[in-house]
């Protein structure tokens, strides 16, 4: 649709292009990158996402590439004027930041079989935002978390209520620790507050205590087949409830291959009690026990359970779409977990990271090498690639920090990441030419939202 700027024959339109989508147009809650197609652009013109002014990082008279700032979820107004012309145009409700009204949230876990009051539940509770069409994730939208029964949520720093911001892969979840015995109810709701009536779903956790009670934290562990690796196995002691404090705990394989550092530990003042188990070449599941001295009773069980290469894929979790003019970019994150209906993350696993540096005759991020200078259709030009390898954490988690390799703007930096044997996934990011002094916030570099891992231990 055209738009009467407010000078004699000219006319001014523009839209929000969300690139390879057919969804509406979004951003992360936390900000991010836009391009605006229309015509009459020129350098020096200002744009303003609802209230804040964005930075134009390349213009040219048909695109407009804008660095959003952080706002709340929801849709908000974009207004592009030029001062010294007086033209102006403005785009109702264009750009939808983290949730919209239409997305769902689906609940992935959020079942745990009986929790002891003090021990972190078995599973984490899980949850996807994803657009009407049920499928496609929603990245940076807030989710909000909220507990009854004091039950302590890892997202949130052991406090029962908070709000995160979801993964690239649309994800947020958070480990579960009951304060009381009886059931807690865990809600997830999206974007709270913002929309009426708001979408959830509920989780439940039941738990109990006596007067002697033992549990380990993350008792399921899930690592790389064929791998060599130690972690820590840690067992927790309580009596009612509370912490006991100098007590021992026997700890024994009793299924498949594994060696202890130490049959024995005594717990602290927090009742914690911790050794380390070694794995090699990891091919069966391994069994242990964590059993109260003196008579080994109560007794809790840990498993280490061997994921083959086959079965493990990548999640994108934090790190692609950056786009900077001039600071270093933030790290390109992945998670690697199994093919479960619930995915668990894999601990150990190799993941390759392939970084590719090139150029091409000029380019918009989101639109393609090239498009900047739609006459230089050439190929990019290769300027530098490296590779290097990595192993995943705890949480199955596993980063680069991706590098421009000196070369100047502007460059695309491609990070592809493999594991497994088929799993792969590709980060495109973009180092921009600064914006000239005084076009707006100088907030750079724009970077995708880092999401926090939960802990699978305290």
């Amino acid at each position: 649709m055209y738009v009467e700027t407010g000078r004699p024959d000219y006319r001014y339109r523009a839209h929000v292009l969300y690139a390879d989508s057919l969804l509406p147009p979004r951003v992360s809650v936390n900000g991010g990158v836009i391009t605006l197609q229309g015509t009459g652009f020129i350098p020096g013109m200002s744009a303003v996402v609802g209230s804040t002014l964005a930075t134009p990082l390349a213009v040219t008279s048909t695109l407009m590439t804008l660095a959003v700032p952080a706002h709340a979820d929801g849709p908000q107004n974009i207004i592009v004027s030029d001062a010294a012309s007086g033209a102006a145009t403005s785009m109702t409700g264009a750009l939808t930041f983290g949730a919209a009204a239409s997305d769902n949230i689906l609940l992935i876990n959020g079942a745990n079989p009986s929790s002891l009051v003090g021990v972190q539940a078995v599973n984490p509770m899980s949850v996807r935002v994803v657009a009407s069409d049920g499928v496609t994730p929603v990245a940076g939208a807030t989710v909000g978390w909220s507990g009854t029964n004091g039950v302590q949520l890892s997202a949130c720093s052991a406090a029962s209520s908070c709000s995160v911001i979801t993964d690239q892969t649309g994800n947020a979840a958070t480990w579960l620790t009951a304060s009381a015995p009886g059931a807690s109810y865990v809600t997830a709701t999206i974007a709270p507050g913002v929309y009426s009536p708001s979408k959830s779903v509920t989780g439940t956790l039941s738990a109990t205590q006596s007067s002697a009670d033992i549990g380990v934290s993350g008792s399921y562990v899930y690592v790389s087949q064929g791998v060599s690796v130690s972690f820590p196995v840690t067992a927790r002691v309580l009596g009612n409830g509370s912490p006991r404090n100098n007590v021992q705990v026997n700890f024994s394989i009793v299924g498949g291959s594994g060696n202890l550092s130490r049959a024995s530990a005594v717990t602290d003042a927090g009742g914690y009690a911790s050794i380390t188990l070694s794995v090699a070449s990891l091919s069966v599941a391994v069994q242990g026990l964590a059993c109260v001295a003196p008579g080994n009773f109560p007794c809790a069980v840990f498993y280490v359970n061997p994921v083959p290469l086959s079965q493990q894929t990548l999640q994108r979790v934090a790190g692609s779409g950056q786009v900077s003019t001039g600071p270093a970019f933030q790290p390109v994150v992945v998670r690697v977990v199994d093919s479960a209906v619930s995915p668990h993350p894999v601990m150990a696993a190799p993941v390759s990271f392939l970084t590719t540096v090139l150029r091409g005759g000029g380019f918009v991020p989101g639109v393609g090498i090239g498009d900047m200078n739609p006459g230089n259709p050439g190929m990019p030009v290769i300027l530098n690639v490296t590779q290097s390898i990595a192993v995943t954490d705890w949480n199955g988690l596993a980063s680069v920090a991706p590098s421009s390799g000196g070369y100047g703007a502007p460059v695309e930096v491609d990070v592809s990441v493999n594991a497994g044997t088929s799993a792969f996934v590709d980060n495109p990011l973009f180092l921009m030419p600064a914006p000239p002094t005084g076009s707006g916030s100088s907030s750079m570099p724009v970077r995708a939202p880092i999401a926090i891992p939960v802990e699978r231990f305290r």
